[in-house]
């Protein structure tokens, strides 16, 4: 690697000495200054020998060239060492300068760091190499008086566009693009190539190849330095620059001969200066272009987490909430057997002992016999309300004659209770579905009555019950005053009750929906469940099921 970058090193070192023109050592252009910052930044400090001998054969050889030295005397190589040390120092401060303010070889990520790097490593470390550069060339009186400063101004100005134009794109090319190259692109990446050459070669035959003529009409060539920044990315803005350097400076060199040296020398550096500051404005722009699509692309990236974890939540809220929902099912379930079982014998031997009591009521006194007597009606009273409530919480019908017989029961029990008439529109026969799809279309009918005794006002309601296309749809209506449109509105919210999200729920968790229609004539629920058929002799029956023989009786009794 280390003879590959002297190699590299030797080749753009001669290619830029050949457009020396005011000191056969000083040429205004001089890409290896931008090979090595780009060598070091990639590889490291390790590659300093490669460059230090590339730059030592390179003024070696122009010594011996220019000056007719021999390559071997000590003049040479002793001028040619000190040159050598002076580029190789002015690459390590740079990378140095750069890696430490910058962001090393990712400096064209930022705008900021493009910015920091064409400072640092483009304008001021150049000035140790010059420095170095001029005050050998003056100690041994190949450089007098007042070409020192020009010598040095371009020393300085060529290591510095040299910098600019060429490290970026290698540093750039040494990374993966996130450009994809699909074939609209690399229509487009043709068509701009053409465009850029069609420019250059404009700005060649209208300023016929004359430097000072040229400066002017470079500005046709930097609307195709911004289309690359701005369509593509950091790398291709680079390159363009890159390529117009190149087109710009050897287009240029057959009017060498039209022009004096020192118009021609400025000429060269007011060229380069011209290309660095458009690739400085390209990179930054395409520096800004790529922080706003990372900026995007990460805010799109934290939006598709955001949502992944609001869908794992709310998976995990509706897991608990139908866990919570199947709990309070068998609580109930639990609690309609124990008052069935347990509370409801106790009232009736509580019954029979006052029966009991009241047979030996000719030994008892008036007052005694009322007590016994009004006793045996509490105890009719409460074991009514026992069975009401162990019917509410769980219907044994739900479970031995299905959903439209227990709706029928649930009917009549409410309209003794409430005064509010019941009509129920239901199937004669009922194909029983499964146990879970009936409890909920109940607990829904269930809750819709409740809310009409305690809300609406209404004299009537009505229950309907069908099955389309492997759909259960359960309507319940009624003629009260309606739900207020703000307070409807809100339901999505959560602002319409406790009652109707529980209902929501219950008939989400089986791939059900909730409709709610509401106006000044009354409001309709709509409950749809789309619910496969089964066969009711296959039907599993619920844990904890209060089923006893009583079902009839007790429907009865709540009733």
């Amino acid at each position: 690697m280390i003879v590959l970058v002297c190699a590299a090193y030797f080749v753009c070192g001669r290619l830029g000495l050949a457009l020396a023109i005011i000191n056969p050592i000083a040429s205004p252009v001089w890409p290896p200054t931008g090979v090595a910052l780009a060598v070091f930044l990639i590889w490291g400090y390790r590659m300093w020998p490669g460059v230090f001998a590339g730059a030592f054969f390179v003024n070696i050889v122009q010594f011996s060239l220019s000056y007719h030295l021999h390559p071997l005397s000590a003049r040479a190589i002793l001028e040619s060492l000190t040159i050598a040390t002076g580029n190789t120092s002015e690459g390590l401060l740079a990378t140095c300068l750069v890696a430490r303010f910058a962001n090393g070889r990712r400096a064209f990520d930022t705008s900021e760091d493009a910015l920091r790097f064409a400072a640092l490593g483009g304008l001021a470390s150049p000035m140790l190499s010059a420095t170095t550069g001029t005050l050998a060339l003056a100690i041994s009186a190949f450089a007098h008086g007042g070409a020192l400063l020009r010598i040095w101004t371009t020393w300085w100005l060529g290591d510095a566009t040299g910098a600019l134009i060429v490290a970026p794109a290698i540093l750039l090319w040494s990374v993966p693009s996130p450009v994809k190259w699909r074939k609209s692109r690399l229509l487009e990446a043709f068509v701009l190539v053409v465009c850029l050459l069609a420019a250059c070669e404009v700005v060649m035959f209208a300023s016929n190849r004359s430097l000072p003529d040229m400066l002017p009409l470079l500005f046709l060539c930097f609307p195709f330095l911004l289309w690359p920044a701005i369509r593509f990315g950091q790398r291709e803005a680079a390159s363009s620059v890159l390529v117009l350097s190149c087109l710009a400076v050897f287009g240029s060199v057959p009017g060498r001969r039209f022009a004096p040296e020192v118009s021609l020398n400025v000429s060269f550096l007011m060229l380069q200066i011209f290309i660095a500051s458009m690739g400085v404005t390209a990179l930054v722009v395409a520096a800004a272009i790529s922080e706003r699509r990372n900026a995007a692309a990460a805010l799109t990236s934290t939006l598709d987490k955001l949502e992944e974890t609001v869908s794992h939540r709310t998976k995990q809220l509706s897991e608990l909430s139908g866990r919570l929902l199947r709990l309070q099912d068998e609580e109930r379930r639990r609690l309609a057997r124990e008052f069935h079982d347990s509370t409801a014998q106790k009232v009736v031997a509580i019954g029979i002992n006052v029966a009991v009591a009241q047979q030996e009521g000719d030994k008892l006194s008036d007052t005694a016999q009322r007590a016994l007597q009004e006793c045996l009606q509490l105890v009719d009273e409460t074991g009514r309300e026992i069975r009401t409530i162990s019917y509410v919480l769980h219907p044994p019908l739900l479970d031995d004659a299905g959903l439209a017989s227990a709706l029928r029961a649930l009917g009549e029990g409410f309209s003794k209770r409430s005064g509010i008439s019941v009509k129920l529109e239901a199937p004669e026969t009922w194909s029983r579905v499964s146990a879970d799809a009936e409890l909920a279309l109940f607990r829904v009918a269930q809750e819709c009555l409740g809310n009409i005794q305690r809300h609406s006002g209404s004299p009537s309601a009505r229950i309907s019950l069908a099955t389309w296309d492997g759909t259960i749809t359960l309507e319940v209506q009624d003629h009260g005053k309606g739900i207020p449109s703000e307070t409807l509105d809100g339901g999505a919210k959560g602002t319409l009750g406790v009652g109707i999200g529980g209902m929501r729920e219950r008939l989400r968790q089986l791939g059900g929906t909730l409709e709610i229609r509401s106006d000044k004539s009354g409001t309709l629920v709509r409950a749809k469940l789309p619910v496969a058929h089964t066969d009711a002799g296959s039907r599993q029956p619920p844990k904890d099921q209060t089923s006893d023989g009583a079902g009839a009786e007790d429907s009865e009794s709540a009733n």
